[in-house]
Formats: structure tokens, sequence, C-alpha cells
């Protein structure tokens, strides 16, 4: 029979895998195997399906509106009329906000995201009378998960 475990990579991992060396369990019977964390991409599009919570594209929105309407209200005393400076506006203001608003995003990412150390998996061959004595070195070194394959 075989445990399945996962810790997170800390010194209770340490600790647990001492003990259930000292307590007679073969390091030939433990296979301890790292997650490698995923690191998620930054889209600058949700979609329904595939969404991660930052929007780029409000505030660029926001401030192509603001300088679209401020190009209008200056459109009336510029030369070109109210429709070509809010057309300006909206050209110029909405790709300067689209790119500082990316930028800031990106530059914040990595501290926003939040910080979990990578999880290990232990899976440990056993026999089924010395199951119950592993869970138990298994939870007492605070294991996050535990399940039993026969």
């Amino acid at each position: 029979m075989y445990i399945v475990a996962t810790f997170e990579h800390s010194a209770f991992l340490e600790l647990a895998l001492s003990d259930l060396k000292s307590h007679g369990f073969a390091a030939a019977h433990i296979l301890a195997v790292p997650l490698a964390p995923r690191r998620p991409e930054m889209h600058i599009f949700d979609t329904i399906h595939k969404a991660d919570g930052v929007s780029v594209l409000d505030s660029a929105f926001i401030f192509a509106s603001l300088t679209t309407t401020v190009g209008a209200i200056y459109g009336y005393v510029l030369p070109g009329g109210p429709l070509l400076w809010g057309l300006a506006g909206l050209a110029v203001g909405g790709p300067i906000a689209l790119a500082v608003d990316y930028y800031l995003t990106r530059r914040d990412r990595p501290a926003k995201s939040p910080s979990r150390s990578t999880e290990i998996v232990l899976i440990i061959k056993c026999d089924l009378v010395q199951a119950p004595q592993l869970e138990d070195i298994l939870h007492k070194h605070l294991a996050l998960g535990l399940a039993r394959v026969e």
C-alpha cells in the first residue's frame, strides 16, 4: 500500500522525513517530488474563461474619455473644431494611459501575487499495519493532505 501526502516546503517536511527514518521506514520506500510553481501570465484582455482579476483597459478607457472631453471643450476655441480635437485627445490619451497602466501593473505584479512556497508530494510505500502510525507521523508534522492507495 502507498500513503500519499503533500507538504509545503518547510522545516516540517524535513522533520517528518527524519521522524519516518527514525521509526524504521526505509529511505528506499520514500519518494519526495517537488511540484514546480506556476507563474501566471498577465493578459491585457480578460475573457469569460480566463480572468486574472487585473484589468488594464479600465483606466485606459477612463483616461481616454477624459482627454476626449478636454479636447472637445478646448476644440471650440482652437482651429479644427471640437470633433477633431476630441479625436486627437482620444488618440493621444488612450495609448498613453494603456502603456502607463500596463507598465505599472507588470511592475507591481509579483508583489500582488500571494507568496506561496512550492509543495512537496511524499509517496511512501508501507504495510497495512504500518499505515496508522505513518499517518499519525505525517499529521503531527502538518501534512496538507493525506491519502491511502491500496
